[in-house]
């Protein structure tokens, strides 16, 4: 009899322990109403149980009742049990953690800190979570103190430095200093991360020269990558006003290839080169942003620099050398786009600073649009090749966008729906970077309002995808769910959409939809459709569709995360709370 009894208290607990694995993992999908439906009858069996109810807490958080898990949380905090115990303090914190309640769960360690090591290092980690820098200095510094050991001076240097970067006077770093240093002599400085703290310490002090001697020096030999220490290198002497040096360093680059990085290749060095020749006259440089995004035909108000003629000639003849350094040092029999990318950059750049009294503005306006024509000539049945122009298209006056948009038609040929082409790929490609470029430049603003050829052009797109879908014998390697006309539909649809924001006629925005839906259904991989589904189901006010395609958004888990922005908003205006709560479960 007893044997059965011991069998049957041995299956209870193999089936106890089973739920509680099953309670975890349903924690871990986040489907937290099932993991409260399981705790259910376990907590009945064992009402008292810390473990449990922290689980308990921790789903309640995730489920909404913020209130009924922090007052058990508290419950539990006072517990003997759970105080002495390291994995029931962790869980503990967490729940604090999910309910907003930070410093409390940073109280679940203080009482334990003072013997115990590896509760001591959660106290740490929960003040880092609490911003709150100098209590970590204060503790690592105990730390050092009372178990010797080398990493956690190192973790108090760390916690004074992010003091500074929080607003605390650069004062504080003069310490710091001294200790790194003595590290530094005594050989003790070993690992990169040991020294890119050295190298932020200098820096938030203004002290780049020094920086440069460091890494010059043996120390700098930590670097495993001879391309990222002769980058901070320049960047450093840039900072520091030495342009010339600066300029050496970039052009040493270009001839460095390290891994899949080619030098000669990475436009940061491209840009680093042309950055340092217009600082040593003074120039300031432009930024590479775009300003109000890439659509709708801006110009950016820059300055007119009143440097003198012989200025624009200097920066010019030294940045075509580089030009033809890049070009002179290409290998392989697929052309890089990098120096014909400088030669745009270079003009452009002289283009958006030089006044146009100048004699030479006419040469500089000339060659600006030659480097865009070549390089559109060379580059348009890539898809990169378009947005590569953003910011270069920004930098001409508004009054020489046609002018440029004439001389680029040609390139474009006649588009998928008259070109009998067998390169489809090709044809599909060059018409939809023209589409494009157009819009880049805001000419399809004067489309909009012309009816006549505002139904020219959607057709024309729609015309180019269809006859595409039609005719397309896919290469090897093409995606089978994409197709290279995908650029028309999308613009077909975002033509219908401007229409009806100039009309507020709803019948164009279903248009809109309808388009962008099919072009989902030909390429049900290109997630630029589903976004733009997004907004315009918001528009119109069809929440579940946009929910809908929320949720099918083929892209890693943390990016989706990163994109609720685009359904949260709508969430609370169409009433649909609910939805909001779904993926917590």
């Amino acid at each position: 009899m007893s044997n059965i009894s011991s069998k049957v208290r041995r299956s209870s607990r193999c089936d106890a322990q089973h739920i509680v694995r099953a309670v975890y993992e349903a924690l871990e999908m986040r489907k937290n109403k099932q993991a409260l439906k399981l705790l259910g009858p376990l907590l009945q069996k064992k009402a008292g149980n810390p473990q449990l109810l922290i689980l308990k807490a921790l789903a309640l958080v995730r489920v909404g009742k913020k209130e009924e898990a922090l007052q058990l949380a508290h419950e539990l905090k006072a517990q003997r049990q759970v105080e002495g115990d390291e994995t029931l303090l962790n869980n503990l914190a967490i729940v604090f953690r999910e309910a907003g309640a930070a410093s409390e769960a940073t109280e679940c360690f203080k009482k334990q800190e003072p013997n115990n090591e590896e509760l001591a290092l959660c106290l740490f980690a929960a003040y880092g979570r609490e911003r709150d820098f100098l209590k970590q200095q204060q503790l690592a510094q105990k730390l050092q103190k009372q178990f010797g050991r080398e990493q956690y001076a190192l973790w108090a240097i760390v916690a004074t430095t992010l003091q500074v970067m929080e607003g605390a006077p650069p004062k504080l770093l003069f310490l710091t200093e001294r200790q790194m240093a003595k590290r530094a002599e005594e050989s003790k400085l070993n690992t990169y991360e040991e020294m890119r703290l050295y190298l932020e310490i200098l820096e938030r002090q203004g002290k780049l020269a020094e920086a440069v001697q460091m890494l010059e020096s043996p120390i700098g030999d930590n670097y495993t990558s001879k391309i990222e220490r002769l980058q901070t290198k320049a960047r450093l002497l840039f900072n520091n006003g030495n342009w010339k040096e600066a300029r050496a360093v970039y052009m040493e680059l270009m001839t460095v290839d390290e891994g899949q990085v080619k030098g000669k290749e990475e436009w940061s060095h491209v840009r680093g080169v042309l950055d340092c020749i217009m600082k040593e006259k003074n120039f300031p440089v432009p930024s590479n942003a775009p300003q109000g995004g890439s659509v709708g035909g801006m110009s950016i108000t820059i300055a007119p620099v009143e440097n003198p003629k012989e200025d624009f000639e200097w920066i010019m003849q030294e940045g075509e050398k580089m030009i033809a350094f890049l070009i002179e040092h290409q290998t392989g029999e697929i052309k890089s786009r990098t120096p014909h990318l400088a030669a745009v950059e270079l003009y452009t750049r002289l283009l958006a600073f030089c006044p146009a009294h100048l004699s030479i503005h006419k040469d500089i306006l000339g060659k600006s649009i030659d480097a865009v024509y070549s390089y559109v000539e060379m580059f348009c049945t890539k898809d990169m090749c378009a947005y590569d122009l953003v910011v270069p298209l920004q930098r001409f006056p508004v009054d020489q966008h046609q002018i440029i948009m004439d001389k680029l038609k040609t390139l474009g040929g006649s588009g998928p729906h008259k070109d009998a082409s067998d390169d489809l790929e090709s044809v599909c490609l060059r018409f939809g970077t023209m589409t494009k470029i157009s819009r880049m430049l805001g000419l399809h603003t004067s489309i909009v309002s012309d009816d006549s050829k505002f139904r020219q052009e959607v057709q024309e797109h729609l015309h180019a995808a269809l006859s595409c879908v039609k005719r397309l014998k896919r290469k090897p390697g093409y995606p089978r769910d994409r197709t290279p006309s995908d650029d028309n539909t999308l613009v077909a649809a975002r033509l219908l959409f401007d229409k009806f924001c100039q009309t507020r006629d709803e019948c164009y925005l279903v248009d809109a939809s309808i388009v962008a839906r099919w072009g989902l259904h030909v390429s049900p991989t290109n997630f630029q459709f589903k976004l733009l589904l997004l907004k315009l189901y918001r528009t119109l006010g069809a929440f579940e569709a946009m929910h809908e395609v929320y949720t099918e958004l083929d892209v890693k888990h943390i990016l989706w995360d990163t994109l609720t922005y685009l359904i949260l908003p709508a969430s609370f205006q169409w009433c649909h709370i609910n939805k909001v709560r779904e993926k917590g479960g």
